[in-house]
């Protein structure tokens, strides 16, 4: 099941999170979630995209790990990654 975030967490997203639910309970899953055995937000890409090329990450231009919204998902590197991170204040 999935849930609709509100408000988009900066200014430049155009859509809402959208944000996976447990089954057993309804309570938004904290963190990474999973599909098929997969991490969420990577089963989303490569549904919607293909494969995720070798040394590539799908990182959230939210910064919510619980999102799976495909417009807040992106292709980066781990270097990509980390600077996003220092430059937003996640690290």
């Amino acid at each position: 099941m999935i849930v609709i975030a509100e408000p988009p967490p900066y200014e430049w997203l155009d859509r809402y999170c959208l944000l996976q639910v447990r089954h057993r309970d309804g309570a938004v899953i904290q963190g990474y979630g999973t599909i098929q055995g997969q991490a969420a937000h990577r089963w989303t890409w490569e549904h919607h995209h293909g494969p995720i090329p070798d040394g590539m990450l799908v990182c959230h231009e939210c910064d919510d790990p619980a999102c799976i919204e495909i417009t807040h998902l992106k292709l980066c590197t781990q270097y990509d990654n980390v600077h996003d991170a220092i430059a937003r204040g996640r690290r």
